[in-house]
């Protein structure tokens, strides 16, 4: 196998991007203003107008499909 650093992850950062692409919208945009704008559960809340219960149940949703496509697409 090849060392980490010389692989090629061009191919999965695209499976990546698809895989956050088909979340639902809802979902989407919770999982990006948390991972890729840093925001806390509590901000998230606020930014979309929700309880932080709603907030929060978005990112872990939103979470676990991706996990189980990559999942999918990796076994």
């Amino acid at each position: 196998s090849e060392p980490a650093d010389e692989l090629d992850l061009a191919p999965l950062h695209a499976s990546f991007r698809a895989f956050v692409h088909e979340l639902p919208p809802r979902d989407r945009e919770a999982l990006l203003l948390t991972h890729y704008e840093g925001l806390t559960q509590a901000e998230l809340a606020v930014r979309l107008g929700v309880p932080v219960s709603t907030a929060k149940s978005r990112v872990q949703r939103a979470r676990a499909r991706l996990a189980e496509a990559l999942a999918a697409c990796c076994t």
